[in-house]
Parts: structure tokens; C-alpha cells; sequence
């Protein structure tokens, strides 16, 4: 039963993290290798509030939201500003800023070491369940949150003025709208969604490690994105259960545990060239196409 609960709360943290990335890349064309990134910040300050300001499990995770949305917003300014392989460079930078200074700021963050003995909130008196499976109650609640904000947010006038941009960007500006406070108001959702994610994570491991949060982390998000769909929320779902489902039934095959995770990296490195070579490109252009 343990094995049930702790798959579905991977599951659960997964499903947010590939919505999130799914309106970065699906919705606002913009491909982010820094999502990692931002997995890591609303994990060590969700650990930080709890450790070293005593604070409960959920303002430390309000928390986390709102400073990850303000960090979200600081990348996007002058980031969204760049197109293609240039905006992509910038993420990839700011993911390797982010991974050292975990690993260089070791009296705040435990450096390489990492940062232990974070608690776990404490099960109410009127739920007759383990911790495990109340954490397990919470990821769902926060899932449901997730999703529920997301598709409101599609359906909204913000989500309208996003489909126009992606579907024509140029008569978009043209209108007098900008695109560039809109796709850095969407980087600012997708890293507050994040938080989410980032606040069970830290609780349930009670253990951060820098290379939680590296560039795999950010490459592992984006192939779940590739792998469920770009546009829709039940998209993320499917990429969600791919990326987590996979390793265990690699698992299950009997591996030895020295091949497990090389067989994950060539299987999902694989998937990804293939759907980026013959999905997004082909889609990016068709974009680029309309607004000639």
C-alpha cells in the first residue's frame, strides 16, 4: 500500500510540474530548459520558511508560490524579449545559475551535501490515515487546484489573448496588445504552479539535494510536455503518467539497478529528439508561416 501512495504522489507532482511547463512551451511557444529550475527555488524555500522560521507546511508553500512567480516574472522580462534558440539559451542559463548557488550557498542551502530534517505537516487528528497517505490527500487537493486554475485561466480573456498571439503574433502587436507582458505573465504562472509541486516534494523527500533540480530535471519535464500533448490539460496527464511509469515498469523487468536509470535517459533522450524533430519544429514553423 505504501508503494501505491508514494507512486501516486510522484504521479500527482509530476502532473503539475507538465501542466506547468505545458503553458510555457504548448501555449506561449516558448521552450524553457529552465523549469528544473524553478522546481528547485519553491523546494528550498519551502524548506527554509519550515527550518529556519518555523513556519508550517502551508504559508511556507504560499510562499513558494508567490517568490517563485516574482522570480518568474524577473526572468521573463528581459527573456521573452529574445525568440528561438536564443530565449532557450536564457533558460538554459538561468538552470545552471540556479544549480550553483544550491550547491555554492552551503550555509543557506547545505551546498552539495544538501539540506535535511525537513518536517513533514502533521496529520490531522480526524483523518484515521499515515502521513504518507495524508500527503498523499494533499498532492491531490493541490493537483485539483493546479488544474482547475489552469483551465480557468485558458478559458479567460488571458487565455483568448494567448491563442492569438500564438496564432498570429504579428497582427497580435499590431492590435496595440504587447506579447511581451503576456508570455511573461504566463512564465510567471507556470513558476507559481510549480511551487505547488515543489512544496509536497521538499516535505515528503524531508531531504533537498542540488542535483534534484538540474538540467536533467528540466529535460525530464519537457519530454512528459512532448510526450502527452502541448495544448491540453489532459495532455499533461498522459506525459505525466509516461515519465513516471516507465522507470518503474523498468523496474519491474528485473534490471539490474545499474542499467535502470541508463535505459531511462536512452529511452526518454530518444523520444524527445524524435518528437522535437518531427512535432515542435514542424509547428514552429507553421507559427512563423502565419506571421510572415
Amino acid at each position: 500500500m505504501e508503494y501505491v501512495i508514494h507512486i501516486g504522489i510522484v504521479l500527482g507532482l509530476y502532473m503539475i510540474l507538465v501542466a506547468s511547463a505545458q503553458l510555457v512551451i504548448g501555449h506561449a511557444r516558448l521552450i524553457s530548459l529552465g523549469q528544473g529550475a524553478f522546481f528547485g527555488t519553491g523546494a528550498y524555500v519551502t524548506a527554509l520558511c519550515m527550518l529556519n522560521l518555523g513556519w508550517s507546511f502551508f504559508p511556507a508553500l504560499l510562499t513558494a508560490v508567490v517568490l517563485n512567480a516574482v522570480i518568474g516574472l524577473l526572468l521573463a522580462l528581459p527573456a521573452v524579449r529574445l525568440k528561438g534558440d536564443y530565449f532557450v539559451l536564457t533558460t538554459l542559463g538561468f538552470q545552471f545559475i540556479i544549480f550553483q548557488l544550491t550547491v555554492n550557498l552551503d550555509r543557506l542551502t547545505g551546498g552539495p551535501a544538501g539540506l535535511g530534517g525537513i518536517p513533514s505537516p502533521s496529520t490531522p487528528q480526524f483523518l484515521p490515515i499515515s502521513q504518507s497517505g495524508y500527503l498523499f490527500v494533499v498532492t491531490l487537493i493541490l493537483v485539483i487546484i493546479a488544474f482547475t486554475a489552469l483551465f480557468l485561466l485558458q478559458k479567460s480573456r488571458f487565455g483568448r489573448n494567448l491563442k492569438a498571439l500564438c496564432d498570429h503574433e504579428l497582427l497580435y502587436e499590431i492590435s496595440g496588445r504587447s506579447p511581451i507582458k503576456l508570455r511573461a505573465q504566463v512564465i510567471a504562472v507556470s513558476a507559481a504552479t510549480t511551487a505547488l509541486a515543489s512544496a509536497v516534494y521538499a516535505v515528503y523527500m524531508s531531504y533537498l539535494a542540488p542535483g534534484a533540480f538540474n538540467l536533467d530535471q528540466s529535460i525530464f519535464i519537457l519530454t512528459g510536455v512532448m510526450l502527452g500533448g502541448l495544448s491540453r490539460l489532459r495532455q499533461a496527464v498522459v506525459g505525466a503518467l509516461v515519465i513516471v511509469l516507465f522507470p518503474e515498469l523498468m523496474r519491474a523487468m528485473g534490471l539490474p539497478a545499474t542499467y535502470g536509470p541508463s535505459m531511462n535517459q536512452v529511452f526518454f533522450g530518444l523520444v524527445l529528439l524524435v518528437l522535437v524533430s518531427f512535432t515542435v519544429v514542424k509547428r514552429f514553423q507553421s507559427n512563423e508561416r502565419r506571421n510572415q
